[in-house]
């Protein structure tokens, strides 16, 4: 019973420690994502003028 109570302990200060971390990853995007988005939005602009 006690053993399950500390790995219950550990597997809860992982799982705090693993969103932490997440907490500090940045997502940047690639260049190429950025220009295809731009480009999509400028057609998409063209698009409805007409």
């Amino acid at each position: 019973m006690k053993e399950n109570i500390e790995l219950a302990r550990e597997e809860e200060k992982l799982h705090l420690q693993t969103l932490q971390i997440l907490n500090k990853v940045q997502y940047s995007p690639r260049p190429a994502t950025l220009v295809a988005i731009f480009d999509h939005a400028q057609s998409v602009e063209e698009e409805r003028r007409f």
